[in-house]
């Protein structure tokens, strides 16, 4: 029954994202880069087109799929998130299960309702990294738990090390499941020597990051001085934290509130704030509930050092609440010494937003008096349930109009009409590379910059660069016309420029042979 159960809910995600998405999932800039890197293997080109900025894993999943579905990167990409979308439904089921024992049609009901919520429903939209990171960090979650009720863990112990170097070679943020990992290993271990639990908490920390190291090797961070990383400190700004609590606050209102109402604007920072206190709270109360309780039945069947801190059933939400607060301390530390222009938004922080549901449901549950208990998940429930309406407004939008990049109206733009007419082995730079992308068999790289996008400092190489372009570029576009790069590519001698007006100039190197382009498409 489960297994004709479990098939059924993925073949109808899978229908619903597949319908929904005629055009394509929407594209992003880093959606582009990653179909791009699929589309690079497809065509035996290898990983040259990423580069260490983005983690292999998910474009080789997308041409892997790709490749059974005559070569179709934008095809494959759809089956692959239509499928993990069921299969992440599954997981959180099961999750929900292991968390709310006894109540398995709740865990199947607040699952649906976690599923719809937009964070969840817009990774499952777009060509992102997210859908599959979920899976992988939802799977070693339940490895953790099965793991603490078995006396032999060494099997588990594997299969740990492989799930965190997966969910490492697919996202950055990869790193907080070995360290997730390292943590629990060290908890749960049976073994009563501190020096055997420290090792095998070690090698699951250090494995996965000794496979993972060579990759940020490979073709340096970035593509070209416009994206180039460096480690340097930036204090996040307090409008970028509150935008995050706001973000996360807004899971606790009915879909919508706070688009025209003040006092609910202003709710939605603290609320945000009170749900992120749950996994510390939830830490703090499996601990104290354990040393206030002298029931012998509550001292049965502990695991290793977690059993000294908490009973077996408050095992669950503390994995859930240590994934959470790692995973966020992570992701504060990367924005603020990497990239402190990413935003805290849906996107970033859908990773942690269905595990921060589930300890929500799960210590609603655990309440004594049972007219709390059935009033807070009928709020809970009802809170969640208020997403249908905008998700299947979203639903209707993506397939009539697609999403971003992907969209009819973007992809029948003037510029757009003009790329598809020139060679596809031509060389491009433009100020927004993502957007041209997928209509070349070479990466469009991006255009040299006065200021280094990620630092706000000035490019030292800036000039140089500038000189090469005569040398290796075939086509500029620039879409910003405010830009001062403008005035510099106009001075290049080999450089042409075939429109006058228009949301986009373009210039072609006119001592290129690669380029076969209809200009008249742009108008002069």
């Amino acid at each position: 029954m489960r297994a004709i159960f479990s098939f059924l809910v993925i073949v109808v995600a899978a229908a619903v994202v597949l319908y929904t998405t005629p055009h394509g999932l929407g594209v992003s800039p880093d959606s582009a880069s990653y179909l791009k890197g699929a589309s690079g293997m497809l065509s035996r080109q290898g990983l040259s087109y990423l580069s260490a900025q983005w983690p292999p894993l998910y474009p080789a999943a997308v041409a892997a799929f790709g490749a059974v579905l005559h070569a179709d990167v934008m095809l494959g990409a759809r089956v692959l998130n239509a499928l993990l979308y069921g299969l992440n439904y599954l997981l959180l089921v099961t999750l929900l299960k292991r968390c709310i024992p006894s109540a398995e049609w709740l865990a199947v009901v607040m699952a649906a309702l976690i599923c719809l919520q937009p964070p969840l429903a817009l990774i499952h939209y777009y060509a992102w990294t997210e859908p599959l990171f979920m899976a992988l960090m939802l799977g070693d979650i339940l490895l953790l738990l099965s793991m603490q009720q078995r006396s032999s863990q060494a099997w588990y112990r594997e299969l740990l090390i492989l799930f965190a170097t997966l969910a490492l070679l697919t996202r950055y943020t990869g790193l907080a499941m070995p360290m997730l990992n390292a943590a629990a290993i060290f908890a749960f271990s049976t073994e009563t020597k501190m020096w055997v639990r420290l090792r095998r908490a070690v090698v699951q920390l250090l494995i996965p990051l000794v496979i993972f190291a060579p990759w940020t090797l490979h073709r340096g961070v970035g593509d070209s001085a416009a994206t180039a990383r460096k480690i340097v400190f930036r204090a996040l700004p307090l409008d970028t934290l509150q935008h995050a609590l706001s973000a996360i606050g807004h899971s606790l209102l009915p879909a919508g509130a706070g688009n025209g109402t003040h006092w609910l604007k202003t709710l939605a920072p603290w609320l945000g704030a009170l749900l992120l206190c749950l996994p510390l709270g939830c830490l703090l109360f499996a601990v104290l509930l354990n040393k206030l309780s002298a029931q012998p039945s509550l001292r049965q069947g502990r695991a290793g050092f977690a059993g000294e801190l908490c009973s077996p059933d408050q095992i669950p939400l503390m994995v859930g609440s240590s994934y959470v607060l790692i995973y966020l301390s992570l992701l504060y530390g990367a924005i603020s010494f990497f990239d402190n222009k990413v935003p805290f938004d849906n996107r970033i922080l859908a990773p942690v937003f269905p595990v921060l549901m589930v300890l929500l449901i799960a210590s609603v549950r655990r309440l004594a008096q049972p007219v709390l208990k059935s009033l807070g998940l009928a709020i809970i429930a009802l809170m969640l349930s208020t997403s249908y309406s905008s998700f299947r407004g979203w639903l209707l939008f993506s397939k009539f109009n697609g999403i971003e990049i992907s969209s009819v109206s973007v992809r029948t733009s003037p510029i757009h009409n003009f790329m598809q007419t020139c060679s596809r082995d031509a060389r491009v730079f433009a100020d927004h590379p993502w957007n041209f992308e997928l209509d070349f068999n070479k990466k469009v790289l991006w255009l040299p910059s006065r200021i280094l996008y990620y630092l706000g400092q000035a490019n030292p190489e800036y000039d140089q660069q500038m000189a090469r372009l005569g040398q290796v570029a075939d086509l500029i576009v620039i879409e910003n016309l405010n830009s001062d790069t403008i005035n510099d590519v106009d001075q290049l001698d080999s450089f042409v420029r075939i429109n006058e007006t228009g949301p986009v100039l373009v210039w072609i190197n006119t001592n290129a042979t690669t380029v076969h382009c209809v200009s008249d498409v742009l108008g002069k």
